[in-house]
Formats: C-alpha cells, structure tokens, sequence
C-alpha cells in the first residue's frame, strides 16, 4: 500500500469514527441518557430550578394580590404579571399550580363574577402552597 492511500485510509477512518462519537452524544442527549459524572440524577439541578421558581413565583403571587385585592385589573399590571408566567422555568411538580395561576390572572380580566371566583380561587391556592405566603 502507497503512503497517499494510508493517508486516505487514515483520514478516512478518523472521519468516521469522529460521526459514530457524534451520533453517540447526540443520541444519547435525545434520549435522556446520563453519563457518570451526573450521578444524582439532576436532583441537585432539579431542586435549585424549584428553589428559583419558588422565589420568582412568590413576587408575582404578591403582585397578583395586589391586583386582585385593588379591585383595579388595569390593563398594564395584568399584561406584565402574564409576561411574566412566560418568563419563569416550571419545574415538574408545580406544572399544575402554574396553570391554576395563568387561569386566575386571566379571570381577573373578565366580569366581575369572575374576578371574584379568582379572588376565591387565589386563596385556595395560597393556603394550600403556604411557601407563597
């Protein structure tokens, strides 16, 4: 075998093994595979992500408050608490409670029946999250 095709061979093997190593890590992010040097499981990652919303949801709870118990569902307030919905990383286990909140602010934008079944529905959620306090 000549040096130019040992050069070829070389490079070409080395190209090749370079795909297999990407599809490797490409599938295996894909498919939730994790690697020895996570092995909590991203429990760390998961609790720091709950701590954070926690604290961002316990200011916009406050202001959701502010704006319920006001009576005054201005336009401006309400649009800045819904961006901020969208602004916050929800961890799995207050995906419901997230949800309940959007549902709540968006009825203080509507009659005032509804506003007062939010006003209802703020306290529930308030006594059964008391981190919101």
């Amino acid at each position: 075998m000549s040096i130019k095709y040992k050069k070829i061979f070389l490079i070409l093997s080395v190209m090749t093994l370079a795909v297999i190593a990407l599809s490797a890590v490409l599938f295996s992010k894909a498919k939730g595979v994790r690697f020895a040097g996570n092995e909590n499981g991203g429990k760390t990652e998961n609790r720091k992500l709950t701590e954070d919303y926690r604290k961002d949801m316990k200011e916009v709870f406050h202001k959701i408050e502010e704006v319920a118990q006001s009576g005054d569902a201005e336009k401006g307030n309400l649009n800045s608490i819904k961006s901020k919905f969208f602004e916050l990383r929800v961890p799995k286990e207050h995906k419901n409670l997230h949800l309940a909140l959007v549902l709540a602010v968006e009825k203080l934008d509507s009659s005032q029946s509804d506003k007062q079944e939010s006003i209802r529905e703020l306290e529930s959620i308030k006594k059964e999250n008391d981190w919101l306090e």
